[in-house]
Order: C-alpha cells, then structure tokens, then sequence
C-alpha cells in the first residue's frame, strides 16, 4: 500500500507557514518594542534616573505595550495572512510563537539594561514581589511570563472582538481582565491577602507562582484557539 506524500506534506506546509507568521509577527513587533524601550529609556532619564533601577520602571509600562499589541494581533493580521493562504491553525501557533518572542526579547533587553544600570550607576532598589535576594536570571523569568500574560489577555480580546463583534468583544474583555487579575493575583501581596479573604490559598511560593502562570497562560492559548479556529476570516 503506498503512502500519500500530501499527507506527510501538509504538516510540513502548516510548519513552515507557521515559522513564517512567527518571524514576520516577530519582526514587526518587535520594531514596535524598540521605539516603545527608547521612549522608555528617554522619560526614566528624565523623571526616575535617581528613584529606582530601571527594570523596575520599565516593568508596569511594559505589560500596558503589551496589552495593546496583543489586542491589534488578530485585526492587525490574521486577514492578511489568510489572503496568503495562511490557515487558522498556522496563524495560531506562529503569532503565539511571535507573543512568545517578543515578551522574551523585550523584558531579556530591559533585564539587560537594568544590570548595566546597577552597575554603572546605582539607583535605589524598591524591593519587588520576588524579595530582596531575587537573582537577575529569575527576575526575568518573571517578568517575561508577567508581560506573556498580558499580551494574551490582549489577545483574547481581539480575538472575541474579531469573531463576535463590540457585543462578544465586551465579554472578552472580562475575560481578559479575569486573566490578568489571576495573573496578578500570583505575584502581588495586597492581591494574594484580598483574594484569601475570600477563598483562603495561603501565599504561593515562587515555585507555585511560576507553576500557575504557566498554567494559566495555557488556558489563555486554549481560550484563544476555541475562538478563532472556527472564525470567519474578514477579507477585505
């Protein structure tokens, strides 16, 4: 009995159309991410300079960029590739490659910047959720899956906007908030003892903090993949 070579081809076509979204995503991404850390750079020079180190400062405005380019995902790219004859499944798995990268590339450079900083000039160190003693490495093992999360939670977002519109887009975006207050609820204390007031979790270790985002931003892919793998592509 002879094998179909276009059976063992397709997978092979949907990798590699997969790489190619992940590269380009990436690409134009992380452009955005590189005026994003220079505007970054320029206000920490200007306002913060002698208040904090500047992983810290670049942290908050990092998961907001993130957000939002996790938002302008699909509107932004999933109708052009699909004019290409880019699948659902490859232009899922190739932008959550993309997310992947840039959340990665994007806080790896702020972490880089930040220990040049301490080291050539020091600034006063607020003490962030992870401790005094936290390592540069977890620190960014951290901050990565933080910033990963939010731009999940933007893309759960656009992905409801894009297949159901302002009235399912609107459900999304509790979603996506309920996300993120899971994430946050991981790593930040006030969130940690006002969720124990309700349903008592004690206070997750690192391990455990670590162990449940990662979980949670599995759940955010299968979310996102239940919703776009039978949507209507808009082809304009």
């Amino acid at each position: 009995m002879r094998s179909n070579p276009s059976i063992k081809a397709r997978p092979i076509r949907h990798a590699g159309r997969a790489l190619r979204v992940a590269a380009d995503m990436s690409w134009l991404q992380l452009t955005w991410s590189a005026w994003f850390i220079s505007f970054v750079i320029l206000a920490y020079a200007l306002i913060e300079i002698n208040a904090q180190n500047f992983m810290t400062f670049a942290f908050q405005p990092s998961k907001v960029f993130m957000l939002v380019i996790g938002i302008i995902s699909v509107s932004g790219f999933l109708s052009f590739y699909a004019r290409f004859g880019v699948t659902r499944t490859a232009y899922f798995c190739g932008s959550s490659l993309a997310a992947a990268t840039v959340a990665f590339v994007l806080m790896g450079f702020v972490g880089v910047l930040g220990s040049l900083q301490h080291w050539l000039i020091p600034a006063p160190e607020k003490v962030s959720f992870l401790g005094e003693d936290a390592s540069w490495l977890l620190t960014v093992i951290v901050y990565f899956l933080n910033a990963l999360v939010y731009y999940l939670a933007g893309y759960v977002i656009g992905a409801g906007f894009y297949r159901f519109g302002k009235l399912g887009g609107m459900l999304y975006i509790v979603l996506a908030l309920a996300v993120l207050f899971a994430s946050e609820s991981m790593w930040d204390l006030e969130l940690k003892d006002l969720l124990n007031r309700v349903v008592y979790i004690g206070h997750l270790p690192v391990w455990g903090s670590l162990l449940g985002t990662l979980l949670l931003a599995a759940l955010t892919l299968g979310i996102i993949w239940a919703t776009l793998k039978k949507v209507r592509i808009k082809i304009k």
